[in-house]
């Protein structure tokens, strides 16, 4: 009988209803939760790409600023070269006009000299010491030690100056060498003289 009674009490509660409002919270609350979850994570990938993206454009700005200094430094280097090698030109072609003025005022002296070779002895009225004088007064002053502008030195200049054997002060070696070169050349003082006079070197 109790267990009659108690099944009967049993049917007669009723049944229990479902909140249907918390349901439709609950919902909305996980899709926000998800939503949320994506939007975050969306937001920190992305962040992420912007700051390797910044990244890798700094370093690509950083090569192409290297990169512009590089050709640049180039440009410049190749400046110069060109620079130098116009002055080598330059250079070079004043050099060649100097060798040919050289040989043309060697050929035109040694011309002058075989011309004067050529030439019938001639009586001169001016003593040896006296045309010897005059040479070297003309040349240098009378001073041993005088140098002109392009290298020529001592009593009666010889050029160059490099292969008078004598030192600045040795007025008797000088002597003694432009003496012999006189006689070598044009065979005495006098000669030597009239040569100067005709062209004012010897």
């Amino acid at each position: 009988m109790s267990n009659v009674k108690q099944e009967k009490r049993l049917r007669k509660q009723p049944p229990v209803k479902r909140n249907k409002t918390a349901i439709v919270i609950s919902i909305l609350l996980a899709i926000t939760g998800v939503i949320s979850a994506v939007y975050l994570y969306q937001y920190t990938h992305t962040a992420k790409l912007e700051k390797q993206y910044y990244k890798v454009q700094s370093e690509l700005n950083n090569k192409n600023n290297q990169l512009e200094s590089t050709v640049q430094d180039k440009v410049n280097l190749q400046k110069q070269v060109d620079e130098l090698n116009k002055t080598k030109q330059d250079l070079e072609a004043q050099l060649q006009a100097k060798l040919a003025e050289r040989q043309r005022l060697a050929a035109l002296a040694q011309k002058q000299a075989q011309a004067s070779s050529t030439k019938p002895a001639v009586a001169y009225s001016l003593p040896a010491n006296q045309a010897k004088a005059f040479i070297y007064q003309k040349e240098s002053g009378n001073n041993p030690a005088a140098v002109n502008s392009i290298g020529c030195r001592g009593l009666g200049q010889a050029c160059p100056g490099s292969k008078l054997p004598c030192s600045n002060t040795d007025y008797a070696c000088q002597d003694a060498w432009f003496t012999n070169y006189a006689l070598q050349r044009y065979g005495s003082w006098e000669a030597a003289y009239n040569f100067w006079v005709s062209h004012h070197w010897w």
